[in-house]
């Protein structure tokens, strides 16, 4: 990895939502026990700077002056815990100080059950191994792996949370203290007969009898250190493997794809990071329109721009595919499988959907031209993405985009006065793949039909009813029964009430669900309205201040909503309940859209079925794909959900 201060800021934040505490990058560092100075207390050398081989690299936890936060640790008030477990507090950490190189600390047991037998364990010299929790602020490369090693980095700094007494160690120099001040012989030198060691428990940690010989114990230690390096690099070839794989669902999508993959390999990013870096890209918009590119031969541009729906649906329903369509199909297969789907008729593969497949070649070779890609057809019929809703393609399984919650507060302080502590609050919005399905009747003898409009309708029609589908999920999808919650039915927006059997829609209320949205900070991004026609309509026909205004709520243009663009789409519910209203209300939505995710997997799966509908001469096309939709801030939206309009 390169040394830049972004990359740097990236690995941190990276090392710290990996930690299985919340205190953040945890490791496991064994202990050079030293001899207890009071029966219930005892000195333990929690860490030290012994190179430790992590996921991203060399790890060297430095132990300078400046660059060990000793705060917590020398408060009085740090926990001392059992295997990081936050609910096994076993004792304190009484006070601590860093000198010659590690950070030694004095602690002592509590007087639970637990605790008393983790303490006897410890003076019995059962337990000697100490792993200290630790949050990374800062850390620079100081080496640059050479012929496939590793990079070596040193955390210049950091601040321990917590120590605990733990089983398996990494780093073997730091430890608690035993009964005698016989040094520990760590398990990853190679046992000598005159070592102190217990041959016995070593014997019974390997598995052994504890009357195995040393020979067998030397043997089973170089067998369990080969396994070890085995999995690790299985584990790494499996870890490069599918970031590759990742990276070739995003070709095209994605600026600088592989590039972006080969840093994250050779940067040791987890499979996690990655993808949490390929949503940041699509966050900020870093993506590209797939065309037929000159990375293509001309044939492979004409064979692309001669994919046919309809041909993949008559031969479907032949029960063979041949051509481009058969290839475009093995290669939906593929993509489906990477996303945890299936697909069940004919495959149409993000690389057709996401063409538009306009071609101009040479002489007598010139393909049909003018047929919108199927991917641009939807977005521009789903109302929200035209309103800024983004658009996420390509994913594969489950994942999830971080969200502030809640942040820190900066407070004036006194010249010598610790700062208050500001670390925010970070949440999660969830996606997975839910079944879209839909089903459309085509003639028969339309689909033996070779035109271009013919072929552009297919496309049309399939592409409408899944917008409709992905439009209606997001303003009021109920977030059950395979449903994903949509705007309306989303916990946190903002609300502004007519009245108590609902109201006609005033000036007043849409000044409102601006300030609603303004004063949560959320007026940002792209902003806009989105009602029904019957609101439309009652807007058109109503004065902003007064009957004898002639000014009406509803003006002319593209932002006809006080300046703002509004979207109509008769998906927004107008039945809605308020008192005794009855299912006579409408509603009106305001927020910025760019935080209204879509996220979509795989391609299209196209199932024909010749028979529902054979009486009528009628070919059933049931179409299927994946999709979810998430709000990452409810506070940039508001609504109002009773406004009559008769």
């Amino acid at each position: 990895m390169k040394n830049n201060e972004q990359q740097i800021r990236s690995l941190i934040e990276d090392i710290n939502t990996k930690a299985p505490t919340f205190t953040g990058s945890i490791r496991a560092l064994a202990a050079d026990s030293e001899k207890a100075d009071a029966p219930k207390t005892f000195e333990i050398s929690v860490s030290s700077e012994t190179p430790y081989e992590r996921w991203f690299g060399i790890e060297v936890l430095g132990h300078k002056a400046g660059e060990v936060d000793m705060g917590w640790l020398e408060s009085g008030n740090a926990p001392l815990l059992l295997q990081h477990d936050h609910s096994a507090q076993i004792g304190v950490i009484d006070s601590a100080r860093l000198e010659g190189g590690r950070v030694t600390a004095s602690v002592r047991f509590g007087k639970s059950a637990l605790a008393q037998e983790i303490q006897q364990d410890v003076e019995d010299g059962i337990r000697s191994n100490v792993s200290i929790g630790y949050r990374v602020n800062d850390m620079k490369l100081i080496k640059t792996g050479q012929n496939g090693e590793p990079d070596e980095y040193r955390v210049t700094k950091w601040r321990g949370h917590e120590a605990s007494v733990v089983s398996i160690p990494a780093d073997e120099t730091v430890g608690t203290n035993r009964a005698t001040d016989d040094a520990i012989v760590p398990l990853k030198t190679p046992l000598e007969k005159d070592n102190t060691m217990d041959l016995k428990a070593a014997a019974k940690a390997l598995g052994l009898s504890e009357d195995a010989s040393l020979e067998s114990i030397l043997e089973a230690k170089a067998a369990s250190a080969e396994k070890i390096a085995t999995g690790k690099a299985d584990a790494e070839l499996k870890r490069q493997a599918d970031i590759r794989a990742i990276a070739d669902l995003q070709r095209g999508k994605i600026t600088e794809v592989d590039s972006r993959a080969k840093a994250a390999i050779e940067g040791k990013k987890s499979v996690e990071s990655f993808q949490r870096d390929i949503l940041d890209a699509y966050t900020k918009g870093e993506t590209e329109i797939a065309s037929a590119s000159s990375d293509l031969s001309k044939q492979e541009k004409r064979d692309l721009a001669g994919y046919s729906f309809v041909k993949a649906i008559r031969e479907q329903g032949n029960g063979k595919l041949t051509g481009i369509e058969a290839e475009m199909h093995q290669q939906s297969e593929m993509e489906s499988r990477e996303s945890g789907t299936s697909v069940e008729g004919v495959g149409i593969p993000h690389s057709i959907l996401s063409r538009d497949l306009t071609v101009t070649t040479e002489g007598a070779d010139v393909v049909a031209t003018g047929i919108q890609g199927f991917i641009t057809l939807l977005r521009n019929k789903m109302v929200v993405q035209q309103l800024g809703a983004r658009v996420l393609t390509g994913l594969t399984g489950n994942f999830h985009i971080p969200k502030m919650t809640a942040g820190g507060a900066a407070a004036w302080e006194g010249e010598n006065d610790a700062n208050a502590e500001g670390t925010p609050t970070i949440g999660q919005v969830a996606f997975s793949p839910n079944r879209v399905g839909l089903f459309t009747d085509i003639s028969k003898k339309l689909l033996l039909q070779s035109s271009v409009d013919i072929e552009a309708m297919v496309r049309e029609d399939l592409a409408t009813s899944i917008a409709l589908a992905i439009d209606y999920a997001a303003i009021n999808g109920a977030g059950a029964n395979d449903v994903p919650e949509g705007i309306l039915q989303t916990s946190g927006i903002g609300s502004v009430a007519g009245g108590t059997d609902g109201l006609a829609p005033t000036w007043a209320h849409i000044v409102a669900l601006e300030t609603a949205v303004a004063n949560a900070n959320a007026d940002m991004g792209s902003l806009g309205y989105l009602t029904n026609s019957k609101v439309r309509g009652k807007l058109k026909t109503t004065a902003k201040v007064a009957s004898t205004d002639s000014n009406m709520i509803w003006g002319g243009g593209a932002t006809p909503l006080n300046e703002y663009a509004c979207a109509v789409s008769n998906q927004v519910p107008s039945t809605l309940v308020k008192g005794g209203s009855g299912a006579a209300c409408s509603a009106i939505i305001f927020g910025n859209w760019n935080d209204l995710v879509i996220a979509q997997w795989g391609g299209l799966d196209l199932v024909v079925d010749n028979y529902t509908q054979a009486t009528s001469n009628l070919t059933r096309i049931v179409a299927n794909t994946y999709a979810d939709v998430g709000v990452r801030h409810p506070e940039s939206f508001a609504a109002m959900q009773d406004a009559l309009t008769v």
